[in-house]
């Protein structure tokens, strides 16, 4: 296999796609810490993330709410 064609292969961008997601922190509704860090996708209309974690401040599982930095 000749060496060109490996470089024509890589020039026209058969690389794989960067998918639209980006880290965000899971916040206590209680207490207000933010004890869990998730990738969640950018997409427009994404629903609000709501999910019963453990709180290791409260010692009990509460509602974690969706924050952004």
């Amino acid at each position: 296999m000749p060496s060109g064609f490996v470089q024509a292969v890589w020039s026209e961008g058969f690389m794989a796609k960067k998918s639209k997601r980006e880290y965000v922190w899971l916040e206590c509704s209680e207490c207000s810490s933010r004890n869990y860090r998730t990738e969640v996708s950018v997409a427009e209309g994404a629903p609000k993330l709501e999910l019963k974690k453990f709180c290791k401040a409260e010692r009990k599982r509460t509602v974690h709410k969706l924050r952004r930095k």
